[in-house]
């Protein structure tokens, strides 16, 4: 986005303290004053008791100190994230979320054949793609925290990056979600599930209100057709 123009301030003659004397040739609109900072702040000081001139180049001096200090924090606040130096928070949301869709194919992939080798157990009452999601929602949430790990990225609340956190209803009621992962930087959500989800499920709605409008993708595995971001209604 491209900022606002700045529109530029005038002041008066009476409020200026470097009005030339007439005759004088004025400067163009637009153009650099010929006087220093230093050399303003003496005109001003001109005539003033020695103790207030002290006070106020220290004022001064402080302020030029102040404007170099904040630059070098500004600077310090893109630092790159994790082993892999990621220089944004959203770089990073989308690296986490190339890995985990990674993880979350593989997941399912294991427990597929699994299932084909006979090996894998389904109690009665529930269905096989409960247990298949259960087995890649593991396997994906394993892998996710040892990259992190790797990564030397901390992960839990108040980090960077939340895995299968609960996520609490800011109006103050009992109702909490867990999304797998959460990025409050990037104001991502990405959960892992077998089942097509839309809006008119009550837990993406709860995703989204509950993180203060976060976008939710849905993380299938790429062999049912892969993820999706909802839209809110």
């Amino acid at each position: 986005m491209l900022p606002d123009p700045i529109s530029p301030v005038h002041s008066s003659a009476a409020d200026s303290v470097d009005t030339p004397p007439a005759g004088s040739a004025q400067p163009q609109p637009g153009a650099p004053s010929r006087l220093s900072p230093d050399r303003k702040l003496s005109g001003v000081l001109a005539g003033l008791p020695a103790a207030i001139k002290r006070s106020a180049n220290a004022a001064y001096a402080a302020g030029a100190a102040g404007i170099a200090h904040g630059s070098m924090v500004a600077r310090k606040t893109t630092t790159p994230i994790g082993k892999s130096r990621f220089p944004s928070v959203q770089a990073f949301s989308e690296a986490a979320f190339t890995k985990y869709q990674s993880l979350v194919d593989e997941g399912y992939a294991r427990a597929e054949r699994a299932l084909q080798r006979g090996r894998l157990q389904i109690p009665h009452g529930v269905s096989t793609n409960t247990v298949l999601g259960q087995l890649t929602d593991d396997y994906a949430r394993t892998g996710m925290k040892d990259w992190l790990a790797d990564e030397g990225i901390g992960e839990g609340l108040g980090k960077l990056i939340q895995v299968n956190r609960q996520m609490h209803d800011p109006s103050g009621s009992s109702a909490y979600r867990i999304p797998d992962i959460r990025i409050p930087g990037a104001k991502q959500i990405y959960d892992a599930t077998l089942a097509r989800k839309s809006w008119t499920w009550p837990q993406i709605r709860g995703f989204h209100r509950f993180s203060s409008g976060s976008v939710v993708t849905i993380v299938r595995p790429s062999q049912l057709g892969g993820s999706y971001s909802i839209i809110p209604r």
